[in-house]
């Protein structure tokens, strides 16, 4: 009820805000902790509710794919290519790139980077990320549709080609997506944290250059507050994006309202600073 309590009050009277001035840092941190946790609830309810590759992306993946120029084809759940001692991108598409490697041993070092890289070996399928192995996995433990499969494919063959790819792609990301939604939950709410802590942090610093007499810690726990109204615009900001297209001129106008929301406390601090 006393969290309900200021958030009300930040939204329709945020100059009352001045009665909270001597709560802790804990309190300032829980309460931009609470909503940068629900902003992170769509990410992750996205990818829980995950069925099935959208068609947006499997045409994107079909425009981006790039045939081996040798022989290299899958037989038995083992790679088997005409070339050795190379590494074929097929893919990138998304922030991620798909390799065939031909060398005798596996070399993580070589895929390193801010992306994710799928790497086909002799007979295992990894997934790596900045030089690191997330997640390893026999070619056998994948549908068996693609036990047996060509990459340089014949025109006629390619839906059969895609088809194969994307039904291993749904099943494979169907089995992980708890584990990639709890990451990516986690990942999102501390990166909102840190977001929603920026805009306070510059905010505070900006007022007490003209509020002097007003004692960090106590403006940067009122900032923190004031701030509710920018905390739920980039809450449903990020929850309409993912169904409809958000005007940019119309979220600037709505960021505009959630600072005046600020600014109504600074000018209260600062009439009562003058008035003594």
């Amino acid at each position: 009820m006393h969290m309900l309590n200021k958030i009300r009050t930040a939204i329709v009277q945020p100059a009352a805000l001045i009665s909270y001035r001597n709560d802790g840092y804990l309190k300032a941190f829980l309460y931009i902790f609470m909503f940068a946790s629900i902003m992170a609830l769509v990410p992750f309810l996205l990818i829980m509710s995950f069925d099935g590759i959208p068609n947006t992306v499997r045409n994107e993946v079909r425009e981006a794919y790039v045939q081996p120029e040798s022989r290299c084809e899958i037989i038995d759940a083992e790679l088997d290519c005409e070339v050795s001692d190379e590494r074929i991108d097929v893919l990138t598409v998304n922030g991620g790139v798909f390799t065939i490697d031909t060398f005798s041993s596996l070399d993580v070092d070589a895929y390193g980077g801010m992306i994710y890289h799928i790497v086909l070996h002799d007979e295992n399928i990894y997934l790596m990320f900045l030089g690191t192995i997330l997640r390893e996995k026999p070619i056998e433990a994948l549908d068996e549709a693609v036990h047996n499969i060509r990459f340089d494919y014949a025109a006629e063959d390619a839906d059969a080609f895609y088809r194969a790819w994307f039904r291993a792609a749904d099943q494979e990301i169907i089995e992980m997506r708890t584990v990639w939604a709890v990451s990516v939950g986690i990942f999102s709410a501390i990166s909102n944290f840190l977001l929603f802590n920026i805009f306070v942090l510059l905010n505070t610093v900006l007022t007490r250059v003209r509020l002097k007499p007003i004692p960090f810690k106590q403006m940067y726990v009122m900032m923190t507050y004031a701030a509710t109204l920018l905390y739920i615009v980039l809450i449903f900001h990020e929850l309409l994006s993912v169904a409809i297209e958000i005007s940019f001129i119309f979220f600037i106008i709505i960021l505009f309202v959630a600072f005046r929301q600020m600014n109504r406390l600074s000018m209260e601090l600062q009439r009562r600073i003058y008035r003594q």
